[in-house]
């Protein structure tokens, strides 16, 4: 399928444009927080022990997931909006959402915790409380992918780029605070968590917010609110389903792992992750977001976008190859130094982890590629079976008495093997686009 050669000239030419001076705008910024966060995780990770990590991680990953459709993903639909006015109208709508499932979620933690306060307190090793802070941390999640979604619209990278510092360097500073005077508990690092999405909120724009809420009531009474809601219900219908199953079947080693080993495994496989994340995210996200606003400029005014789409997949490739190559080989090594002894099984997760982190980073532009085409049922399709993918494997390794180590293993080479078949299909879905342009014309 992939008959298109990626022209080496071509990529020359294309350092020099807007695309790239905007991802090398938002990528030094939010490298420089990251490389903050990285800095502060040697002493983090001897301040607060594994057990705690994987307590932690068990909350945020509920709260995660619930900040995956908490405006129903109309966010999306604020950069793609044909106006102006349309899209502050949908930023009233997602706003308003948030707030709703919010109140809804923290009473569903309150009857919860009624129903099944045996289960959640030996889940969360009798800290129950923690689970109040997952609706809180979600709707905090949710206004920052909202804020985000307005600066991609307008071109405020610089913004997005502050706020990526903001966070990078808050949330370990708050935990080592927290940490040192309140206790190295799991309390702890929710909190610091929370307190740096609420930073990162400050920077991104909080008058946009407080302007979102002036104006609701009004929209709510024309029925203008309602009108945008149905115009772009494709997003809760298909992308807010699709969120939550890739939010699933992603996060899905934490709530196994929590249930089949002891909390200290969650915490190793939360560790190896996150530092391989900080820095793959930081490239990722700039050119995710950098790159939603190229594509959909390119599909607007009817131009080809395949040049763009076959350079940047090829500039994440390159530029991922060596780094990642490291990492499988040396990952443990490199943990017990910088970690200390203790985390070495993390550098062991680690290494069997690369190959889907490097899939999936090289697919950032396919993955966008379904959101500009509006391709969400279709995206959403693949979710699900790549989530039943998943969690048969993890059946299987359960019934099998599998060790943690063959396991994730076996979970990396599904989402690796995925990420590839994305790239495909998404080479796919722009090509007929194109040729659906091109008859239309004619």
């Amino acid at each position: 399928m992939f008959k298109r050669r990626i022209d080496l000239r071509g990529l020359v030419r294309f350092r020099r444009g807007e695309f790239v001076s905007n991802v090398r705008r938002l990528l030094g910024a939010t490298a420089t927080g990251q490389l903050i966060g990285v800095a502060l995780v040697p002493i983090v990770s001897r301040i607060f022990a594994p057990s705690e990590f994987g307590l932690a991680t068990s909350v945020l990953a509920v709260a995660n997931t619930l900040s995956t459709f908490s405006s129903l993903r109309y966010q999306q639909a604020i950069i793609i909006a044909e106006d102006q006015g349309e899209a502050e109208t949908v930023l009233r709508l997602a706003v308003l959402i948030a707030l709703l499932l919010t109140a809804v979620e923290l009473l569903a933690v309150l009857i919860s915790q009624g129903l099944f306060a045996d289960s959640i307190s030996e889940w969360l090793q009798g800290q129950a409380g923690l689970l109040y802070a997952a609706p809180i941390v979600g709707l905090l999640t949710g206004l920052t992918l909202v804020l985000k979604a307005w600066q991609i619209r307008s071109k405020g990278f610089r913004r997005i780029g502050g706020a990526a510092i903001v966070v990078g360097a808050s949330v370990p500073l708050t935990r080592i605070s927290l940490g040192l005077s309140a206790g190295a508990t799991a309390g702890a690092l929710i909190a610091g968590t929370g307190l740096g999405l609420v930073a990162q909120i400050a920077v991104l724009g909080t008058a946009k917010l407080r302007a979102a809420c002036r104006g609701t009531l009004a929209e709510i009474r024309s029925g203008r609110l309602w009108s945008t809601a149905r115009q772009y219900r494709d997003f809760p219908l298909f992308s807010a389903p699709e969120a939550l199953l890739h939010n699933v079947s992603n996060t899905l080693p934490i709530y196994v792992l929590g249930f089949i080993y002891e909390p200290a495994v969650v915490g190793f496989y939360v560790m190896a992750t996150r530092l391989v994340r900080l820095p793959v995210d930081a490239l990722s996200q700039s050119v995710r977001q950098v790159y939603f606003q190229k594509s959909t400029e390119l599909k607007s005014r009817g131009r080809d976008e395949i040049s763009a789409f076959f350079k940047i997949t090829g500039v994440l490739f390159v530029a991922g190859l060596i780094p990642f190559t490291v990492l499988g080989l040396y990952a443990e090594d490199l943990f017990r130094l910088f970690l200390g002894d203790r985390w070495g099984t993390a550098g062991a997760y680690t290494s069997v982890l690369v190959m889907w982190i490097f899939a999936g980073f090289v697919a950032v532009p396919s993955q966008v590629v379904f959101v500009t085409y509006r391709q969400q049922a279709r995206w959403l399709r693949f979710q699900i079976a790549l989530l039943l993918l998943r969690v048969g494997v993890f059946v299987v390794g359960y019934l099998l008495g599998i060790e943690a180590l063959p396991l994730i293993a076996l979970f990396a080479v599904t989402g690796g093997l995925f990420n590839v078949f994305i790239m495909f299909i998404a080479y796919g879905i722009i090509i007929q686009g194109r040729d659906h342009d091109v008859s239309r014309s004619a």
